[in-house]
């Protein structure tokens, strides 16, 4: 695959959507739940009102240039002719989110709070999801590794519950040449 900028970062993020997709949906998959009814691909934060009882999201959170990433070192830098150019860095850099959230119980109609099995269930699936998708995403960037200057996974945490929905997002750094 041939990244073209400016929509590389939107196509490294399809491809790893692609990947947490079919990761989710195997049979293979430590999950139960299957996709998420909603699989969306989009920029900036995912709202925390668009579980719909079930979310995939990569975004593509922010971008910036640098000369060491994944560090962000600065985004001007000398021209062939010396002069600064905020165009040509060595470096486009983005943070990546993939987020899977579900449906988390909550209290009953009589206000009682979810039983214990139930909270151990959506435990269960939180943690499935986020591993299917951590292994997923790792392999998707790895088959990216000749188009990509470079990539990192950071952080995965555990969101919610909120709005009966909960779940992880797994940050993930990635860079091109420009």
């Amino acid at each position: 695959m041939t990244l073209s900028r400016p929509l590389a970062f939107l196509e490294v993020g399809q491809v790893v959507l692609d990947a947490c997709l079919v990761a989710l949906t195997s049979p293979t998959a430590t999950g139960v739940d299957g996709a998420p009814a909603r699989v969306v691909l989009q920029t900036g934060e995912v709202p925390e009102d668009l579980c719909d009882c079930g979310l995939l999201a990569v975004s593509v959170l922010r971008s910036y240039r640098s000369a060491a990433p994944p560090a962000e070192t600065g985004g001007v830098v000398a021209g062939s002719s010396g002069a600064a150019s905020p165009c040509v860095p060595p470096y486009a850099v983005a943070e990546l989110a993939v987020r899977v959230v579900r449906c988390a119980p909550g209290p009953d109609a009589a206000g009682r709070p979810p039983t214990p099995a139930a909270l151990a269930a959506a435990a269960r699936q939180v943690e499935s999801d986020a591993y299917e998708v951590e292994c997923a995403t790792l392999t998707a960037l790895e088959a990216l590794d000749s188009d990509l200057a470079g990539w990192t996974v950071t952080t995965q945490q555990r969101v919610g519950p909120a709005g009966a929905c909960a779940g992880s997002e797994l940050r993930a750094v990635v860079w091109v040449s420009r």
